[in-house]
């Protein structure tokens, strides 16, 4: 995602935040799960787009005036032309909601962990140095004492310096490996 772009959201999210829209004075904690997903994984010039497994689910208070804070991890894992790849992320988000009876939220996060693992010609690689961020919005349905949630999320990933040892030596990988991956999110929310 661009410098420009990701400005942009924060200076809406700022702007949004401010002002509170006329709803019931309560809190949310929403719970969700992934339940499908589509990964876009780019080396060099070379991109491929797959469905990999995914695991994970995100958690996020939502205070009186709609702001939101959370904390999510994933984890995907599958083979793309030979090469056998599994990613770990964790993110803290901020959101902000709207609506009293049906909501909206929108937000985005910043990736504050993550992990590549990748396996090729028979070399486990592995590297902790990755950056990215997200973004992703909800809606919010009236069930029983609480609430149904149906999202989109969306992260931009990147993982450098994938390395592995050969007799004692490091061998680093000079190729980044960029994530981009969509979901489909649902969950339940409570109301107090």
């Amino acid at each position: 995602m661009s410098y420009f772009v990701k400005n942009i959201l924060i200076s809406l999210f700022f702007v949004f935040s401010t002002f509170k829209a006329e709803a019931e004075e309560f809190w949310r904690f929403r719970y969700l799960v992934p339940t499908s997903t589509e990964t876009e994984i780019s080396i060099n010039s070379n991109t491929s787009k797959t469905k990999l497994n995914t695991l994970g689910h995100s958690a996020h208070l939502i205070f009186f005036n709609g702001i939101g804070v959370g904390y999510s991890t994933f984890s995907k894992k599958g083979s793309i032309d030979d090469i056998y790849y599994k990613f770990l992320n964790h993110s803290l988000d901020l959101s902000y909601t709207i609506g009293d009876t049906f909501s909206f939220t929108f937000g985005i996060g910043q990736l504050v962990y993550g992990k590549g693992e990748l396996n090729k010609n028979e070399k486990n690689y592995i590297t902790e140095n990755s950056s990215g961020e997200l973004l992703f919005f909800g809606i919010g349905v009236p069930f029983i004492i609480g609430e149904l949630i149906i999202g989109y999320r969306q992260y931009f990933s990147e993982y450098n310096n994938y390395q592995t040892k050969v007799n004692n030596e490091s061998i680093i990988l000079s190729d980044s490996v960029k994530l981009n991956s969509s979901q489909i999110d649902a969950g339940v929310g409570i109301l107090f």
